[in-house]
């Protein structure tokens, strides 16, 4: 699904993701929102997530480092 978000003086759709879904190895390009019951992620345009083996969510500025 998508969720709105406000930025840049501007509403947007952002696509939404459910934390508990996700696995080693996705990666999440922005606009986009990840969700989980006690945190949520913002990524932003231009940016994407990447989760290792351990689930930590490595984020970095126009593609892969």
């Amino acid at each position: 699904g998508t969720r709105p978000v406000f930025r840049n003086g501007k509403w947007s759709d952002a696509t939404l993701y459910e934390m508990d879904e996700l696995r080693p190895g996705n990666v999440i390009k922005g606009l986009a929102v990840v969700e989980a019951p006690n945190t949520t992620l913002f990524i932003p345009e231009g940016w994407q997530a990447r989760i290792d083996e351990y689930k930590i969510y490595w984020l970095s500025q126009g593609g892969e480092r």
